[in-house]
């Protein structure tokens, strides 16, 4: 599957780096994973907005935030800056249009890696020089992208970015029943203070 082959990259990259950091370059499960990755974005693209919950969409969505996560960490486990901009900005074409849509439907896991592609997203909008191929000009301007940190804050229902009301608490979807009341309770109240950390 997409994901499978994101989680395989993933480990792929770490044991690469950690073996000949300066020769790591994307294995066998980053390309397949990438390929399936565009294939499944180009499905949901074609898909009709009044559609989009029904079960095998959710899980194909699930596949479609998942693997993004993963393959981006391996662009920068890789340092390939120019790959992780591509792939976020590419997630953020087909997300802003359906976003309210999608918002609708989201579980809270979903948005626990939405929040972590948004830190990825802003990361690489800080840190990343683009390219000369890149840089717009008067001819070709860039086809700029809003960050996904926008498109979280801006549909928020709570003080929280996390999304907390409805149950969409990602560790209560994680964990189910065995997930005890008082630690619930306990990560709820701390939220706040949550926000102000890089746990956030």
């Amino acid at each position: 599957s997409t994901l499978k082959h994101g989680v395989l990259a993933w480990a792929e990259s770490h044991r690469s780096w950690s073996r000949r950091p300066a020769a790591a370059c994307p294995g066998p499960h980053y390309l397949k994973a990438d390929a399936c990755l565009r294939q499944l974005q180009e499905e949901l693209t074609g898909l009709p907005t009044d559609m989009m919950s029904g079960y095998n969409v959710l899980d194909k969505l699930n596949s479609l935030l998942a693997t993004s996560l993963f393959l981006s960490h391996c662009d920068v486990m890789y340092g390939d800056h120019e790959s992780l901009i591509s792939r976020l900005d590419s997630l953020k074409r087909y997300l802003t249009p359906r976003w309210h849509s999608l918002m609708e439907i989201a579980t809270g896991v979903q948005l626990r890696v939405l929040i972590w592609l948004a830190y990825l997203d802003l990361r690489a909008t800080l840190w990343t020089v683009p390219s000369a191929s890149s840089q717009p000009t008067d001819y070709a301007p860039r086809d700029r992208v809003g960050d996904l940190f926008d498109l979280l804050r801006g549909s928020r229902t709570d003080d929280s970015v996390r999304q907390l009301k409805d149950s969409k608490y990602y560790l209560v979807e994680c964990f189910g029943s065995i997930y005890p009341e008082q630690e619930l309770r306990n990560d709820l109240s701390e939220e706040p203070w949550k926000l102000l950390s890089d746990d956030a």
